[in-house]
């Protein structure tokens, strides 16, 4: 995946970047709490639409 080699090659993170891609996103709404513990340990979000990235910034 293109979004986890550039995580690693800038150095946004030590060892495997986490990736979340925007297909796999549910609205923050409907996540559990184990859910958005997952998302808020994401590195990076990869493909995501401007309303999941409005979403994501209410967090």
């Amino acid at each position: 995946m293109t979004a986890r080699n550039i995580a690693a090659a800038v150095g946004l993170t030590s060892g495997d970047p986490v990736v979340i891609e925007g297909r796999s996103l549910r609205p923050v709404a409907d996540l559990s709490v184990s859910d958005l513990q997952n998302l808020l340990a994401a590195d990076v979000f990869a493909r995501v639409s401007s309303a999941q990235k409005l979403d994501l910034i209410t967090l």
